[in-house]
């Protein structure tokens, strides 16, 4: 079959042709160009990022190798179902888009390690996710989400999830059932505590609680060791209180001739001190 001149102008000298990256040639697409799409059986790779898309080409359905699809930064409200029909990923790129539902074939994607959302409509989200319980990261930030449904706390090897830059109040207890998780990000909404199960999360490495509505320090953290937490700075201040208070004190004890077992007992105390 003859490469058809739009798909040469791409530089693609085969049908049998593996990877095409759109990014690099247009600003926006022409209809023939979308159309021939559909003729490179073979691809695994294809990257439709940048383009500002109302719709997916229907001819990408054709694409039955395609191991990535980069779907990034267009203007897609809604997603066709034969999308979840394509060959199982390990990673899907919808962020920066104009989602406000998703296709529920996208649950047929077990495989799924990656899952980004984040930049879309989306005020829900359907619960055919909780089985993709493969995800390793679930990105869902700058999203309109209120609430957030139990399923997710049956992603159990989840290890990155953003939640950053919604509408969420508060956090459902099931939060502390993701115990692999290493990065939370819960920056830009409007929590004022922290459930007692996030202390469960003891593999936490990263978590960001900036531009929140906490009136003070979160007290079940400080059972935590984190390397990286974000606060906003007059609750980082607090906590720097409490901890030069603390050891303040306990210098002062250590300076006096306080009995042994009077000595432990006010040692205690202020180690309570310190976390409530």
């Amino acid at each position: 079959m003859e490469i058809p001149q739009e798909l040469r102008d791409l530089g693609v000298t085969s049908l049998e042709q593996t990877k095409l990256d759109y990014h690099y040639f247009f600003d926006t697409l022409n209809p023939e160009l979308t159309e021939s799409i559909g003729l490179l059986t073979n691809l695994k790779v294809l990257k439709l990022y940048g383009h500002n898309l109302p719709q997916l080409p229907e001819s990408i359905g054709n694409l039955i190798n395609l191991e990535r699809l980069e779907l990034s930064v267009n203007d897609f409200a809604q997603l066709p179902g034969w999308i979840g029909r394509l060959r199982p990923f390990e990673e899907r790129n919808l962020f920066d888009n104009k989602l406000t539902s998703l296709p529920e074939s996208i649950g047929n994607l077990i495989n799924l390690k990656a899952l980004e959302l984040y930049g879309n409509n989306l005020t829900s989200l359907p619960n055919w996710i909780g089985k993709l319980t493969n995800l390793k990261e679930l990105h869902l930030g700058r999203n309109n989400l209120t609430e957030l449904p139990d399923w997710i706390g049956r992603l159990t090897n989840l290890v990155k999830l953003d939640l950053s830059n919604n509408e969420l109040t508060s956090l459902p207890d099931w939060i502390g059932n993701l115990k692999k998780l290493k990065e939370l990000d819960l920056c830009r909404n409007k929590l004022t505590q922290l459930p007692e199960s996030i202390g469960n999360l003891t593999n936490l490495e990263y978590l960001d609680l900036r531009e929140n509505n906490f009136i003070q320090f979160p007290t079940i953290l400080r059972e935590l060791t984190i390397d990286d937490l974000r606060c906003d700075e007059h609750i980082e201040e607090e906590q720097d209180d409490i901890n030069s208070n603390c050891h303040q004190l306990l210098s002062l004890i250590e300076e006096c001739n306080v009995p042994e077992g009077k000595y432990l007992e006010m040692c205690n105390l202020i180690q309570k001190m310190h976390t409530v």
